[in-house]
């Protein structure tokens, strides 16, 4: 599924797969930090949710792959984030 198709086809962007994913946990846990800013600005997400996998939320999982003020949101777009040493993400 593609990320447009959410809009097309009006699905429930928090619905969840086999593994308590929803899309932007997916987003997260890939570190697709833009997919997932992209998807909480168009749409109305739950960003406190956690996957039923590794009950992991959205912010512990980009923690993984980024360093920012953690009194900042870092869905914001004004948020500035570094990526951490040897975690390179795929734009």
């Amino acid at each position: 599924m593609y990320i447009f198709d959410l809009f097309r086809y009006q699905i429930n962007a928090d619905a969840r797969n086999q593994l308590g994913f929803t899309p932007l946990l997916i987003a997260a846990s890939n570190g697709r930090l833009a997919v997932a800013r992209y998807l909480t600005k168009h749409l109305n997400l739950s960003k406190i949710i956690k996957d039923s996998l590794y009950f992991t939320s959205v912010d512990d999982w980009f923690k993984i792959y980024y360093q920012w003020s953690e009194s900042e949101d870092i869905l914001s777009d004004s948020t500035k984030v570094t990526p951490r040493e040897g975690f390179r993400v795929q734009v």
